[in-house]
């Protein structure tokens, strides 16, 4: 038993240390997070319990910031230059269901796009608290 041990640390020590992935690899970096945040806003933007949020917004900007702050919390180097959540969603009724449907759209969006569950859990773990930045009713 401690010969492995001992040989375990000589190849550690050889070989460097053990690379472990970020969520944002795990995501698939950029271009996979880009394909999913589109998709999320896609759906979002059809979804009938919360269209209607999504009305006067630029769509395209939208889609660029969502990835950015994904890209941004999970890992990516590049700074988030968008707004704080409680400010973006200030001039928005939001109740928890609304909330609710948009996780559920993300949820989808990232199956479609072969996001393994437990990477989904690490991500949406770091984007429920923003749930008391952006409920407001």
């Amino acid at each position: 038993m401690i010969a492995r041990v001992l040989i375990v640390l000589i190849l550690v020590g050889v070989c460097g240390s053990v690379h472990a992935s970020t969520l944002y690899e795990d995501l698939g970096e950029r271009a996979k997070i880009t394909a999913f945040s589109d998709d999320l806003v896609e759906r979002a933007i059809h979804d009938d319990r919360i269209k209607h949020f999504f009305k006067e917004t630029d769509i395209p900007r939208l889609k660029g910031r969502i990835t950015d702050q994904i890209c941004h919390l999970t890992g990516e180097k590049k700074r988030y230059r968008g707004a704080n959540m409680k400010n973006a969603h200030a001039d928005f009724p939001i109740h928890v269901a609304d909330f609710n449907a948009l996780v559920e759209d993300l949820q989808l969006a990232m199956d479609d796009s072969q996001i393994p569950f437990a990477t989904q859990n690490r991500l949406l773990a770091i984007l429920a608290p923003m749930e008391r930045d952006i409920v407001n009713k």
